[in-house]
């Protein structure tokens, strides 16, 4: 008996042998990982859409081939995951032994061409783009937050714009934060769509994000009528369980891009895994990152730290550990998202 393929807006769980079918709505060209080369897309039945990676360069020229076609495809033993980012959601591994057949069912979905310049678009328009969709807006600064720390040393700022017909969260990385004020309108480019959590947000394409200040909207709205990030705030909390604690080296030459790893002829001296530097590790800065259990006397709640947050949560310099975290003095945090944002001890 032959074995029916399932729509992606009908997938309900994960599967190592999976048969699906739909649309390719993205494809990317071959990229290089940090160990091996990859390629990655999105694969849409017009009611939903997961993420599509794969490994294999030939597999990915097939796939190529329905989308030059126009065709819909059945995708038989693919693996299908649990996403990354999504905890409800999915995503398709397509291995070396995964077939790629013509679909005779239709499915009203378009292809991005992420090749192409970006298109400016409406803020409420940019909402119903999938995921890494280009684009570009005219939009005024409703919002900055502060800047934090997040895993690997990093550093990200929410940035709140909107138009006439919208507001969005931008995400700033690195030395792109402080750019952009309250206020200011600009027309932005070389941004992307992005999903976490199911809400989508903006981010800007490496190498390709620019923008230059224009007239003023006065017509956006104003961030108090729209969705935004919402955090909660916990009081006289104590650190119950620590879990995945670890410390990393930052590399001196690609700062957050790069973590550095012992060699090993020489426990003094580091390697960075992504520019390949070898250098002497006391000169490189640290930053750790750790899961939490905290509570109080009404409820317990699992968030993860990074960076200055553990620090000032265990109130000890590098030497920090385990053992500091869950014996450190009852202290209040904000959280978003899962993540300890700040800090604070009366």
């Amino acid at each position: 008996m032959k074995r029916s393929a399932e729509a992606i807006s009908e997938l309900h769980s994960p599967s190592k042998n999976a048969k699906i079918e739909g649309k390719i709505s993205r494809l990317s060209p071959m990229k290089q990982g940090k160990a091996k080369s990859f390629f990655d897309g999105e694969i849409s039945d017009g009611k939903g859409s997961v993420r599509l990676y794969g490994f294999d360069k030939q597999l990915r020229e097939k796939i190529e081939r329905s989308v030059v076609a126009n065709e819909s495809v059945t995708l038989s033993g693919c693996e299908v995951k649990t996403g990354r980012y999504e905890k409800d959601g999915f995503e398709v591994l397509v291995k070396s032994g995964t077939e790629v057949l013509r679909s005779e069912r239709e499915f009203a979905v378009k292809f991005v061409d992420l090749s192409k310049d970006s298109s400016e678009m409406k803020i409420h328009e940019v909402k119903e783009l999938s995921q890494l969709a280009p684009v570009a807006v005219k939009c005024k600064v409703v919002r900055v937050n502060d800047s934090f720390e997040v895993s690997g040393g990093k550093r990200l700022q929410y940035v709140y714009v909107s138009d006439a017909s919208g507001c969005i969260k931008l995400c700033l990385w690195q030395e792109a934060i402080g750019t952009l004020f309250v206020g200011k309108s600009y027309l932005m480019k070389g941004l992307y769509v992005k999903q976490y959590l199911g809400k989508k947000h903006l981010q800007p394409i490496k190498g390709e994000w620019s923008f230059s200040e224009i007239e003023d909207i006065s017509e956006a709205v104003d961030i108090g009528d729209t969705d935004h990030e919402e955090g909660q705030k916990l009081e006289c909390v104590r650190v119950l369980g620590v879990s995945h604690f670890r410390k990393e080296c930052i590399c001196i030459e690609c700062t957050c891009e790069g973590k550095v790893v012992e060699k090993e002829d020489d426990a003094e001296l580091g390697i960075c895994s992504k520019c390949n530097m070898v250098q002497v590790k006391e000169a490189c800065q640290t930053t750790v990152a750790g899961q939490l259990l905290v509570g109080n006397s009404s409820r317990r709640l699992s968030v993860r730290g990074y960076g200055k947050v553990l620090y000032q949560i265990a109130d000890a310099g590098e030497n920090i550990d385990e053992k500091l975290l869950l014996k450190c003095k009852p202290f209040s945090l904000m959280e978003v998202n899962g993540v300890i944002r700040s800090v604070c001890r009366k």
